[in-house]
């Protein structure tokens, strides 16, 4: 998930509390009918574009032979493998965002995130701007929002993050049968290493970069990497406090969100006769879904690409990779838009009928 480039966009510029009358109240942008009408489009596009090269172009008999026999069991098992992620994302927004939230508004909030996620082209800002305006709505400060998504992105980033350095490494000194090269392994952990020694560097730096943004003259080009340092720093400097208070709602959360998504993709990789060892396959998820910070909606052609050619260049033969990534983006993206878009419809609902007197005490935690 990316962060919205600036403060303003997490809170859909809604500095104020909404007016008395809540059920006038303006919607974020990603709520409307409209735009998640045309991201299912976009997305139903997309697939039958896919469905229909694979079926005309010649050559690709293998890839269709592969999901004409695709395991159906193994298939539901990565849905259910999907919905145990997006369902490990709410209990993490809520236990950063808004432990005393009621269970019924994280779940309307976080499940919309997801979704709209995957339908609106924001390279995963748009749900996470839906979240922070529904924070902002019920009463959190803007600076609170801001700060609690950057804890929440690097915390989420740290197990990624985390995951490549230890696999790699693991896989590079043989720990771990990589079946790859040695470079294959070591460069990602190598590179993954290098960004966590960089965001501890930036913790005890913060004041100081903070002090000097406020020297530069606004969105110049060392403005905006200052501004890149102190965000990454300050959510790191949170997700370190998290780590520390080992708090069992956050790390299961966050160890949930990856492991269960990893999951899926070995379930339709395992759906079309495909084994391959844990390692090269997590490495494989890894840095395949590099390619999701493109924005585009749901990471649609990027992280397909990605994901193939990671796979394949992790081991996977190339028939079995083109099938399970097609697989795993159809259930990675499928899972959360049905959830997501019910849970959309659940939060709108909940939003107009929200009162003057429901303010922040009842539903968020201390900023």
């Amino acid at each position: 998930m990316r962060l919205p480039r600036t403060p303003e966009a997490l809170v859909g510029h809604h500095r104020h509390r909404a007016p008395a009358d809540a059920s006038t109240a303006e919607l974020p942008a990603a709520l409307h009918g409209t735009k998640v009408r045309n991201g299912l489009l976009r997305l139903l596009l997309f697939a039958c574009v896919v469905v229909a090269l694979i079926v005309a172009l010649p050559g690709l008999g293998s890839i269709r032979g592969r999901l004409a026999h695709g395991s159906p069991a193994w298939l539901v098992l990565a849905a259910c493998f999907r919905l145990l992620s997006a369902l490990a994302y709410v209990v993490l927004f809520r236990a950063i965002f808004a432990p005393k939230m009621s269970h019924r508004l994280s779940y309307q909030i976080a499940m919309s995130e997801i979704g709209l996620n995957a339908l609106v082209p924001a390279g995963g800002a748009g749900g996470l701007a839906t979240g922070g305006w529904v924070l902002h709505r019920r009463g959190m400060p803007t600076d609170a929002v801001v700060r609690r998504s950057t804890q929440f992105f690097v915390f989420t980033s740290a197990f990624n993050v985390g995951a490549v350095a230890i696999l790699g490494w693991l896989g590079a000194v043989g720990i771990l049968a990589s079946h790859g090269s040695f470079a294959l392994s070591a460069v990602p952990a190598l590179g993954a290493t290098l960004v966590i020694v960089l965001a501890l560097a930036l913790v005890p730096r913060l004041e100081g970069l903070q002090a000097g943004r406020g020297r530069l003259r606004s969105h110049s080009l060392k403005w905006w990497l200052l501004e890149a340092a102190v965000a990454l720093g300050t959510g790191a400097r949170g997700a370190v406090d998290l780590f520390r208070r080992r708090d069992p709602q956050a790390l299961l959360g966050g160890a949930g969100y990856l492991v269960f998504d990893i999951a899926v993709l070995w379930a339709t990789v395992r759906a079309f006769h495909g084994h391959p060892a844990v390692q090269p396959l997590a490495m494989a998820y890894l840095v395949g879904q590099l390619a999701g910070e493109i924005p585009v909606p749901g990471g649609i052609g990027a992280v397909d690409g990605g994901l193939i050619g990671a796979l394949v260049l992790y081991g996977v033969p190339v028939s079995i990779a083109t099938a399970g990534a097609l697989a795993y983006r159809a259930i990675a993206l499928g899972v959360p838009v049905l959830f997501g878009s019910l849970a959309a419809v659940g939060l709108t609902r909940t939003i107009r009928s929200w009162g003057p007197s429901e303010q922040l005490g009842v539903d968020v935690a201390a900023t």
